[in-house]
């Protein structure tokens, strides 16, 4: 069902953690629904959770059937209902930026890397202790997006921000796999090139609306890495614009937003 690699994290340390293969079934627990909409976890090998959603418990049954369990970070954001912020609220404020633009969320000024590596990696020990065996880095795309970028001193354009999101990326995946959890890119195609040796996989929203699937195609499933994939539409293009292997989900948006219709669960078409 998966494979592992091992790495070297210390003199004395080997680290394992898991990779699954590009054609891999999923269900999504973590994102995506409105309405309290939920996917189906029957017979699938990857199971996306919200940790905050789930027990230690029940990250442990899904493990039992043998269903590898990824956990959602946003990574490039702060939200401040959950307890990692309130923990840290101090430490945390110190590295935020403007407030996301469709989201209550702000952003981090990951260039600040001595200050704000020690806080994730705090995030990540939780996802670790709780059971989970791969990592969804969220929001690692400040590059593209003014409502981040432009509240950084000296920036004029996102693409000065691209090489310190490559580093911010490379440093949550050693963390990650330092901690025995895979880590699957979230979005951020322009950065992929640069990441695919280190990433395990990727998780992508509207990839076939946005013409970016060749990408992690050729990057990431080509080296028999998955590739999960949401479209929020179902129509009959973006089926035909699928390629093998890639683990892809449909379903109808409202009103153009990017949540799934309660009555509307995802369908699941593995090639």
């Amino acid at each position: 069902m998966w494979r592992l690699l091992l790495s070297t994290f210390s003199a004395t340390a080997i680290a394992s953690h898991a990779v699954l293969p590009a054609g891999s079934t999923w269900a999504n627990l973590a994102w995506g629904f409105s309405g309290g909409g939920r996917d189906s976890t029957s017979g699938v090998q990857m199971v996306l959770v919200d940790p905050d959603a789930v027990s230690a418990r029940d990250v442990a049954a899904f493990r039992a059937r043998g269903q590898t369990v990824v956990c959602y970070l946003s990574a490039g954001t702060i939200e401040k209902r959950r307890a990692d912020y309130v923990e840290n609220r101090a430490a945390w404020d110190a590295v935020l930026l403007g407030k996301m633009a469709d989201w209550d969320e702000t952003w981090i000024d990951i260039r600040r890397l001595d200050a704000v590596l020690p806080l994730v990696t705090k995030r990540l020990d939780k996802l670790a202790a709780k059971g989970c065996q791969g990592v969804e880095p969220d929001n690692i795309d400040c590059y593209d997006n003014a409502d981040c970028w432009q509240h950084m001193s000296g920036v004029s354009s996102g693409n000065a921000v691209q090489a310190a999101e490559v580093t911010y990326c490379k440093a949550l995946a050693a963390a990650s796999h330092d901690r025995n959890m895979s880590i699957l890119i979230k979005n951020a195609a322009a950065i992929v090139p640069k990441l695919a040796s280190v990433f395990d996989g990727a998780i992508t929203e509207n990839c076939v609306a946005n013409d970016e699937c060749g990408t992690y195609k050729t990057h990431l499933v080509d080296a028999g890495k998955a590739h999960f994939a949401t479209e929020y539409s179902g129509n009959v293009g973006n089926c035909a614009k699928a390629y093998p292997k890639m683990s892809m989900k449909y379903c109808d948006a409202q009103s153009g937003a990017n949540l799934c219709k309660d009555s509307r669960v995802h369908l699941r078409r593995e090639q």
